[in-house]
């Protein structure tokens, strides 16, 4: 049985993932926050620390780093220092120590501000901030290296989720409360557009990319369209139950859009050609299915 070590695995897609990879690998959980008692705590500013681990541990087939640090502060230096350097030690260490695939989950936001499918070679370099420099600068770095010491490094860029384990004030945690409160849902006018997946769905392309890819490269994952938040989450609503009257959407005049944003939604034609897969991006199917794990998750 293959192994993985996985870092990030409490998040909204690492536990995705941790719940599909557990079916056929053997997982193991990585963590530089020790007070997350279920991972192995490993302190990634160090390189002794991450060394003797190895020792201990051994290398994976695969190393999947989904974990990255600040994710709610995103102009915050954090990003573009310790993320980056807590992210160089381990792919350092692990390539030198004989680690043959690095697996790093970039993000859709690295585009910056676009128009239309945008493909891996649309990269922007206006209207980035902090979290997603430190995303592009590491991505760089790692394909740099991997090229050198003949490994593979792959850079997946993840369109916007949405799943079942939500932080309190998200948009779906305030959907679910509205509706168990009995309550008006209230808020902003959502006209906005996102390339919006399933983080359940993006797991399984997470997975099928790492099986499938055996190179060096930057790959697109989303759903291959955007949607409007609005008609999201009047969905959304309906399915779970609320009454129409109760769904409270702000004034278009007092609205601002984010630049980061704008319309557009990745082009997955890499995607489809590498894995031979395409998500079906199926809204009522996942929005039911989210409601119900939501429930699981929130009790």
């Amino acid at each position: 049985m293959k192994r993985i070590f996985i870092t990030g695995s409490s998040g909204m897609l690492g536990s995705s993932l941790l719940r599909s990879l557990k079916k056929k690998y053997k997982v193991e959980c990585l963590s530089n926050n020790k007070y997350i008692k279920k991972n192995n705590f490993l302190n990634y500013s160090s390189k002794k620390s991450i060394n003797n681990f190895i020792i201990k541990n051994g290398i994976p087939d695969y190393f999947l780093h989904v974990g990255w640090g600040k994710m709610t502060d995103p102009h915050s230096s954090y990003h573009i220092i310790e993320n980056y350097i807590n992210s160089k030690n381990l792919l350092d260490i692990f390539f030198n120590k004989g680690l043959k695939n690095f697996i790093f989950i970039g993000s859709i936001n690295e585009y910056g501000s676009n128009k239309g499918a945008v493909t891996e070679k649309n990269l922007s370099r206006i209207d980035l901030r902090n979290y997603e420099k430190g995303k592009i600068k590491f991505g760089e770095y790692g394909k740099k290296l991997a090229n050198k010491v003949n490994k593979n490094f792959i850079h997946i860029r993840l369109s916007n989720l949405y799943g079942p384990l939500q932080k309190k004030g998200s948009l779906i945690y305030s959907i679910h409360d509205a509706y168990k409160k009995g309550k008006e849902l209230k808020l902003t006018p959502l006209n906005i557009y996102r390339d919006y997946i399933f983080s359940e769905e993006a797991a399984v392309g997470i997975i099928k990319i790492m099986n499938k890819v055996s190179k060096t490269l930057t790959i697109n994952l989303g759903s291959g369209k955007n949607i409007s938040m609005r008609y999201f989450v009047k969905k959304y609503w309906k399915y779970i139950g609320g009454e129409k009257n109760k769904l409270k959407f702000g004034s278009l005049s007092k609205f601002k859009s984010d630049p980061v944003s704008s319309k557009f939604y990745l082009s997955i034609k890499l995607l489809k050609k590498t894995t031979g897969w395409r998500p079906k991006n199926d809204l009522r199917q996942n929005i039911k299915k989210n409601i119900k794990l939501f429930k699981i998750f929130h009790v």
